[in-house]
Formats: structure tokens, C-alpha cells, sequence
């Protein structure tokens, strides 16, 4: 983006580096809003140079009363895959594994760029706590060959969502494990909404899988056949009414069965 003249961030989370980054990439920006860009501290030269480039100037702490500039057309958004990969880089190096995954969640044109990110390619270990998407999680697997240990922990396990028409939704999100993460070697499912169903297909794509956590798992039904052959696969297992006595207490006694 080169030839850019206007770009908007509000709210962004970039640092000085990613901003000298942008003005080095952007030489004929006129107009640049950064508008709540918190992070940002403008130390040494950084100021001057954005004063002296810089035609129409919003800092982070301005005012947005009137919001002239941010309610400008969109001639003046900008596109994450028209940034150049170091800007971009820098950038997403100041965000969270979660942050980046709930964005690709809005913007398709983000998740197709960020499949072929190097970021992801090494990255082995990964934990969410906050509630994705089952495509955001099948773009992990994905994304991630090299990943081994997947913690997916949910604060409250709500049945009454999954009764009925919703029950094919159940599976989902260990449907896009099973598919995509076939390298795992640590699975921690605490809280999840899988069938035996579900669980069966974990154990056919991650055939590597020793520590397996269900804890809080109660569609889980393990009396049986998936029951013996969990025993029989698996090292270290976890059952769906084990004690949570290690689990943060922040997720303790938050569910509804």
C-alpha cells in the first residue's frame, strides 16, 4: 500500500515500531487517525516526523466529539491484506493468539491472509479461554502443522443451547479438531458440548493424543465401547466428573448441567 494517502486505525493496538513502519511504507500519507491507539508513545523523533509528514493529524487522546474524520467515507479504511507482511507483523506481534483469531472471525478476506502467515506456522502450544468459532478453531489446525498441546477451555456448560434442532452443533468444535490437528499430543476439553460422536473422531484424527482432559464433559456417555477404548488408547485421561480442584477457580461452580 504504497500509494496510500489516508489510513484510519482507531483503537489499534500498534507501537511505535509498527507506526515508524508505516511511515516508512506510506510516504505520500496525508491524513493518519489514531484515535485511541493507547499503546502508542511517540518518543524521540517519532512526533516530529509524523508533525512534519502528516497533514491531518489524530493522535491518540484527541477528542472524537463530532468524529470528522473517523465518520469520513471509506475511502479512508484500509484493508489488512493490502498492508505490507512487516507492517502487518509488527502489528499482530502486539496482539493475543484470541485477539487475532476474533478478528479473523469478521473479516474473510483476513482469514484467507492469515493461513499463509509465518507466525503460525511454529507455533506448537496454544490455550483459549474465550468462546471462537468452530471455522476460527478448524483455521488454527490448519495453520498450525506443528501444533502438539490445545487447551479449549469453556466457563459454563450450558445444555438448554443444545437441545433439539441444535444438537447436530454439539460435535463441532471436535469435529475441526479432529480434522485439522492430527499432530496433537495434549488435548484439554473442559467444559465442551461433544457426544461420544465427536469424541470418536478425536481419537481417530489425533491418533498421537496421551493426556486427554474431559473434564466437565457431560454428553459424554463412556459406559461402553468409546469408554474402554479411551482406556485403552489414552495415558493420562480425564474424566467428565473428575475433580476440577486444579482448575482456575474462576471456572469452578459457573455451569449449568
Amino acid at each position: 500500500m504504497h500509494g496510500l494517502r489516508h489510513l484510519q486505525l482507531f483503537g489499534n493496538k500498534l507501537t511505535d515500531d509498527g507506526l515508524r513502519s508505516i511511515l516508512d511504507c506510506c510516504p505520500d500519507l496525508g491524513s493518519l487517525d489514531l484515535h485511541h491507539c493507547f499503546i502508542l508513545n511517540m518518543e524521540g523523533d517519532l512526533r516530529r516526523i509524523c508533525d512534519e509528514r502528516i497533514e491531518k493529524l489524530r493522535l491518540p487522546h484527541d477528542s472524537t466529539e463530532g468524529k470528522e474524520f473517523v465518520a469520513r467515507s471509506e475511502a479512508y479504511c484500509f484493508k489488512w491484506t493490502e498492508l505490507p507482511d512487516d507492517v502487518t507483523a509488527l502489528i499482530l506481534s502486539q496482539l493475543g493468539g484470541i485477539d487475532i483469531l476474533t478478528s479473523a472471525q469478521k473479516m474473510k478476506d483476513f482469514v484467507k491472509w492469515l493461513q499463509n502467515f509465518r507466525c503460525w506456522r511454529t507455533l506448537i502450544d496454544l490455550s483459549i479461554h474465550e468462546d471462537i468459532s468452530h471455522e476460527s478453531l478448524a483455521l488454527v489446525g490448519r495453520s498450525c502443522p506443528l501444533l502438539k498441546s490445545l487447551k479449549f477451555n469453556k466457563r459454563w456448560f450450558d445444555e438448554g443451547r443444545y437441545n433439539n434442532r441444535y444438537k447436530l452443533e454439539r460435535n463441532d468444535y471436535a469435529l475441526a479438531i479432529a480434522g485439522t490437528m492430527h499432530a496433537l499430543h495434549h488435548l484439554m476439553l473442559f467444559r465442551n458440548t461433544l457426544t461420544n460422536k465427536g469424541l470418536c473422531a478425536i481419537l481417530d484424527g489425533c491418533p498421537h493424543l496421551e493426556p486427554l482432559d474431559m473434564r466437565q464433559c457431560f454428553n459424554l456417555r463412556l459406559g461402553g465401547k468409546v469408554g474402554r477404548r479411551c482406556a485403552e488408547q489414552i495415558k493420562e485421561l480425564r474424566l467428565p466428573h473428575d475433580s476440577v480442584d486444579d482448575i482456575d477457580p474462576s471456572y469452578q461452580f459457573v455451569f449449568d448441567q
